[in-house]
């Protein structure tokens, strides 16, 4: 009985860190429009280095910016 309470428990761990993206609460183009750059146009990769001025929330979608552009 303990395997499958174990079995079902990691199957459940995988599931949420395999989808860890949806849980990001991302808005779309709130990046571009933060640094001023156009909606079509790619956000360079100088301008996604957390800088020590920005805002909390700012920093973090420059982060996730940086760890999503290397999924290409």
């Amino acid at each position: 009985m303990a395997r499958t309470h174990k079995a079902t428990k990691s199957r459940a761990v995988k599931d949420a860190t395999h989808l860890w993206v949806q849980g990001t609460h991302m808005k779309k183009g709130a990046l571009h429009r933060a640094l001023g750059i156009p909606l079509g146009q790619k956000i360079p990769a100088s301008k996604k280095v957390p800088k020590k001025g920005d805002s909390a929330k700012l920093r973090k979608q420059k982060i996730l910016a940086r760890t999503l552009a290397r999924f290409r």
